[in-house]
């Protein structure tokens, strides 16, 4: 009866909360509240004492030795065809190609020549407190994470000048009916999925405050469908139907690259889903990119539509603004993130997989033409699955679950969609193997965990508590 008691109370309150956030005025206010009251978490604070970046001489040289190349832009008139960076979805990349970039990886991540060391001190830039009011919930998302892909691969370059990043095409992934069994998640690629990552090339990375990378695939969430995108592109007037207005906006739309974004974040869960340890997986990385390929082909359908991609910045005030300094890239200016000379000067991307011939190949031995879940009566390239995740049982995934919910740290991104919840209620539902008082003990960690049930979509959160209720708990 305590729980019960606990529970009927407590969820009104978190509703109201909700409710509040939505409707506020000062939305801007209410997320810096809520902002500090998750810094109070010892491990970010250790992160957050870092007043700036470039904490040494050495470090100061290092960051102009990658921002040089950014930084002639600005005095750079003639505009060249692409430099040699071509960006390939990892699947497409060769078995040398793919070792290359995963050393190349490995070898910033082991230079401690700068603090802590050459990939963490890129990844610290996305845990800095202005993060999430200058370069996310508005038009300088893409922009700025467009510039922040470019400071990597120049440093993975000066490592191996002949890797350039790849995307993770997470709409391949996306046609599968489990998701969680896709090829990506072994050693040749990125590792295991669930629990600590303990295999592939990253089997060995901690994050600056020594916690192990984490992953809970498939928990929450969902992954990009490649007509969702195809759709958003072909109905796009301008940048503002599918870019959020600003961080003072009282809501925030779901029909935006950035919200389809969220999703995927919250769908790899673990590490990925705190907004500021993502960057902390090289994953986060690779799913940029093809953001960031999803907006050059919005790009392109703007230009057909007789827009011009490089002026049309949706108008907003303060740190967002067009003309306003991009955070942390202070020697650019907002509008810059959107000029066409990124592509056209430093990097440019591979087709995406696709089917050739009907159901015959797709120029890669990771993956296979079949029909879409979407649309059955079209086919296209989705992964291949492997034995090494067969055999992931649900108490492996419960303990996952479980890691994820009271390890997290800081804010996470928020899945804006109930396209897919399966992790969750494969584990709660009457078929579960879980004995009763697991599906108890996730259920309310849920409950008791503010930034994990602030995360969750309204139609799953009353789906949980209906769930709850019907089992008597």
């Amino acid at each position: 009866m305590y729980w019960l008691s606990l529970f009927i109370f407590s969820v009104p309150t978190v509703y109201s909360q909700i409710k509040e956030l939505k409707v506020a005025k000062k939305s801007e206010e209410i997320w810096n509240k809520q902002f500090e009251n998750y810094l109070n978490f010892h491990t970010l604070e250790s992160l957050m004492d870092i007043k700036t970046v470039e904490t040494s001489e050495n470090e100061r040289n290092w960051l102009q030795s990658l921002d040089r190349g950014i930084k002639n832009f600005r005095h750079k008139r003639q505009i060249h065809s692409g430099s040699g960076f071509l960006r390939k979805e990892i699947r497409m990349l060769t078995l040398e190609e793919r070792r290359r970039f995963f050393n190349a990886l490995n070898a910033l991540k082991n230079d401690t020549t700068v603090t802590p060391n050459m990939y963490d001190f890129i990844a610290l830039f996305h845990t800095r407190s202005d993060i999430v009011r200058r370069s996310h919930f508005g038009p300088s998302f893409l922009g700025w994470h467009r510039i922040y892909l470019l400071r990597l691969e120049f440093a993975l370059k000066q490592k191996d000048a002949r890797v350039s990043l790849p995307y993770w095409d997470s709409s391949i992934e996306g046609e599968m009916e489990d998701a969680t069994i896709s090829i990506l998640w072994t050693p040749s690629f990125f590792g295991n999925a669930f629990n600590e990552v303990e295999r592939g090339p990253f089997g060995h990375w901690t994050t600056p405050d020594g916690q192990r990378l984490r992953r809970n695939i498939g928990f929450l969430g969902s992954l990009i469908r490649r007509s969702d995108i195809e759709g958003m592109i072909v109905n796009a007037r301008n940048h503002s139907d599918v870019v959020r207005s600003g961080f003072d906006s009282v809501t925030f739309s779901e029909s935006t690259i950035e919200a389809e974004h969220d999703n995927v974040h919250a769908w790899v869960g673990g590490t990925m889903s705190g907004l500021l340890t993502a960057a902390f997986d090289p994953l986060f990385f690779l799913h940029h990119c093809f953001i960031d390929l999803i907006w050059e082909k919005l790009r392109e359908g703007l230009r057909q539509k007789n827009v011009d991609p490089e002026s049309d910045y949706p108008d907003t005030i303060g740190d967002q603004a067009a003309g306003s300094p991009m955070y942390l890239f202070d020697f650019l200016r907002n509008i810059d993130g959107y000029s066409d000379r990124w592509t056209r000067q430093f990097y440019q991307y591979d087709n995406q997989p696709s089917c050739s011939g009907g159901t015959q190949g797709c120029s890669s031995e990771y993956l296979r033409c079949a029909p879409t879940r979407s649309q059955p009566e079209n086919v296209m390239c989705t992964s291949l699955t492997s034995n090494y995740v067969l055999d992931v049982s649900p108490r492996v995934r419960y303990k996952s679950a479980i890691l994820d919910i009271e390890t997290t740290v800081g804010p996470r991104f928020t899945s804006s969609t109930n396209k897919h919840v399966a992790g969750l209620f494969k584990l709660i539902s009457p078929t579960s193997p879980l004995s009763r008082s697991e599906i108890s003990k996730l259920a309310f960690s849920i409950l008791k965990t503010p930034n994990i049930f602030n995360s969750i979509p309204e139609k799953t959160k009353q789906q949980l508590i209906i769930r709850m209720f019907s089992m008597g708990l």
